[in-house]
């Protein structure tokens, strides 16, 4: 017959592996890399070691316990780190790495048996995770694009055309770079602009088309 020692530590676990799969369930839904096994294995892992630090026939003393917790939050940087990663000049991964660090904070709860606020920290990260990405794309925000335009020597826009075109399409430029290559003739503008204005960078790129000796850009939004 199992003992309700060992009833409360599978349940720990359970709910500790239930935990981590919700959060991992909508990170997979996004097609984040760290998904549903990953967050359910980092918060089951740190249950079974605040487990042993608080459940253990013959349980460590506090000190103990709060150096277990001090490691797994520490050590679970590292993993959090594998998810991000840098493309251009955007930084993508941060929002998983820092759901796979709560979900490490959610198994040591769990593992310790604090019910209430493990449930709590449960529903505020999935709500934050979910919902809040929901308001977070309504709400208005600066988009910054680093942009490069390459025009051939002879038919290249001015800097004040540039800058007048961004204008006209929502952009607050900044200083415009420029920088002829000697070996294509190419001259070469540089400039990174903001706007509030959804969609212009789309509506950017359909003129840039359709500008006169424009041969090449790249518009190179920033964000997580």
């Amino acid at each position: 017959m199992i003992s309700a020692f060992h009833m409360e530590l599978t349940l720990r676990l359970l709910a500790a592996l239930t935990g981590g799969a919700v959060i991992g369930l909508e990170r997979t839904f996004h097609g984040r890399p760290a998904g549903f096994r990953t967050h359910a294995l980092v918060c089951l892992g740190s249950a079974l070691l605040m487990a042993y630090g608080t459940m253990a026939p013959n349980p460590p003393d506090a000190a103990v316990s709060s150096r277990i917790a001090q490691g797994v939050m520490t050590g679970i940087g590292f993993l959090g780190a594998g998810v991000i990663f840098k493309e251009g000049l955007s930084v993508h991964g941060l929002t998983t790495a820092a759901s796979v660090w709560v979900t490490a904070g959610l198994g040591l709860l769990l593992g310790a048996g604090f019910w209430y606020a493990s449930a709590v920290g449960l529903v505020f990260t999935y709500l934050t995770l979910a919902v809040l990405r929901w308001a977070e794309d309504r709400m208005p925000h600066q988009v910054y694009v680093h942009q490069t335009l390459k025009f051939t020597r002879e038919s290249a826009a001015s800097s004040d055309a540039v800058r007048a075109l961004l204008r006209e399409l929502g952009f607050h430029p900044g200083r415009i770079k420029q920088r002829l290559d000697s070996a294509t003739g190419l001259l070469e503008y540089r400039v990174t602009a903001y706007t509030f204005r959804p969609g212009a960078m789309e509506a950017l790129a359909a003129r840039l088309l359709a500008l006169p000796g424009l041969i090449g850009f790249s518009l190179d939004p920033t964000d997580e």
